[in-house]
């Protein structure tokens, strides 16, 4: 069976709409059946220093680099499929299950902004 994890990450002490956007991503995980991980700050620990610090001002290139090494770390620990739910995502009717079944691999994830085709993976 497959392992699914739903993962996440952005700063500590986000703006409430980030806690928020989080909260329902992981509230539709937990209603799909998938393991669920925030990293806050502590993402960098996974990237060189030097990475880091040649990112600059540009964090969001060193946390792409730091997001690819947690998948990585995840695939390494036995993980079938890891799926990155941006932080700005809101799942819209996260009680609502993922339909599940051959032809069915990839199911659209509702946000804020209309669907994310993709953005979600079933079984």
């Amino acid at each position: 069976m497959a392992s699914t994890i739903v993962i996440q990450s952005h700063r500590e002490n986000a703006p409430g709409i980030v806690a928020r956007a989080t909260a329902s991503v992981r509230a539709w995980a937990d209603a799909n059946g998938f393991d669920y991980a925030l990293k806050q700050d502590e993402l960098f620990d996974l990237i060189l220093p030097a990475c880091l610090d040649a990112a600059g001002p540009r964090k969001q290139m060193a946390a792409d680099i730091a997001r690819l090494a947690w998948t990585q770390q995840l695939l390494d620990d036995g993980r079938d499929r890891p799926a990155k739910g941006e932080a700005h995502e809101v799942a819209v009717r996260a009680h609502r299950r993922v339909a599940r079944g051959r032809g069915r691999r990839h199911q659209p994830l509702r946000t804020e902004g209309g669907i994310r085709r993709g953005g979600a993976v079933s079984g």
